[in-house]
């Protein structure tokens, strides 16, 4: 259990310092003030996030459960698709496609932003180098009152024989370059706020990972009011989604 934290917090941390490290890089080139002050932005809000998920470390190990909060799920779509934009090959296509009027969510913002940005590295990382393209798109079911999200990749798809191990500890198809992590994280994050998550293939290739919470029928805007999201998350309004 001890291997599996330490392993999955190295995995986490790995994705929060990847951004800082190419931010750095950028940083060098000749870019003009408005350029920097992006790039600035992103090595502190991620930079921020690593913080919080220190802190949320040290309550895991005092036997304190993460904070909850009424939130919106789109802004913390837009502070991850934000960052994988600024790190990502740009060959790679990321699209984001979010409705305006989602009902928001009761949980721990660091905790859903973890899930989403492995879900996310995970499936930029199953994406082709060239022509490749991953789509986050959510939406409310009011039939069973669950907030959607899916994050899918053209991809090769899951390979049958690994898809019985694909939340297993450990578990990587990616030899060295991964820890088999993240997807086995992702789940434990999701289930803990009361939700599923799985997967299937997408059409006519690729994967896609659907993370399903229980929806709460509060305020839009919520976390505005009912307490502050963490620092690195964004103010400004949700923009128009991709199409």
């Amino acid at each position: 259990s001890i291997g599996t934290l330490a392993g999955g917090i190295a995995h986490d941390l790995n994705n929060v310092l990847a951004p800082i490290l190419m931010s750095i890089e950028l940083l060098r080139l000749d870019l003009d003030a408005d350029e920097r002050q992006q790039i600035l932005d992103t090595i502190e809000a991620s930079a921020r996030r690593g913080a919080d998920m220190v802190s949320q470390v040290l309550s895991f190990a005092r036997g304190v459960e993460g904070r909850r909060l009424l939130l919106q799920v789109r802004h913390l779509i837009r502070d991850v698709a934000k960052i994988a934009k600024e790190t990502v090959p740009r060959e790679i296509e990321i699209r984001t496609l979010v409705p305006s009027d989602l009902h928001p969510v009761t949980g721990d913002p660091t905790q859903i932003h973890q899930v989403l940005l492995n879900l996310l590295a995970n499936a930029v990382e199953a994406a082709p180098d060239r022509g490749g393209r991953v789509t986050v798109q959510c939406a409310f079911e009011a039939a069973r009152n669950v907030f959607r999200v899916e994050v899918s990749d053209n991809g090769s798809g899951v390979p049958a024989a690994h898809r019985a191990r694909l939340f297993e500890a450990f578990a990587s198809t990616k030899g060295q370059r991964g820890t088999g992590l993240g997807l086995a994280v992702a789940r434990a994050l999701v289930e803990r706020h009361g939700g599923t998550l799985g997967h299937r293939d997408a059409s006519p290739h690729g994967t896609v990972m659907t993370a399903e919470f229980p929806a709460d029928h509060g305020d839009p805007d919520a976390e505005r009011t009912r307490g502050p999201m963490p620092s690195s998350a964004p103010s400004t309004k949700w923009d128009p989604p991709v199409t």
